[in-house]
């Protein structure tokens, strides 16, 4: 139990100090569901649109920047970082 909760506040951030472990199993089941949206389902959907290997190559790159370009940074307006 305690390298669950280690592991799952590692790669999502949430504290799981006083987590039960039906939680536990549940934010991992979310969080495992969207990550396999985003890395599988989703870059094999872009991949069978007319254009193919370009649309799951342009589906990944929007992401990866849509999550760089959210996070705050000095160097970015509040407007830019939402608009991302």
């Amino acid at each position: 139990m305690p390298r669950a909760r280690e592991v799952l506040t590692e790669w999502t951030g949430i504290d799981t100090v006083d987590m039960p472990v039906s939680e536990i199993v549940r934010h991992t089941l979310v969080h495992a569901v969207v990550a396999s949206h985003r890395h599988v389902f989703g870059v094999f959907f872009w991949f069978l649109i007319p254009i193919g290997p370009a649309g799951a190559v342009l589906y990944r790159i929007a992401e990866y920047l849509a999550r760089a370009w959210s996070k705050p940074n000095p160097e970015r307006t509040a407007a830019f970082s939402s608009f991302a």
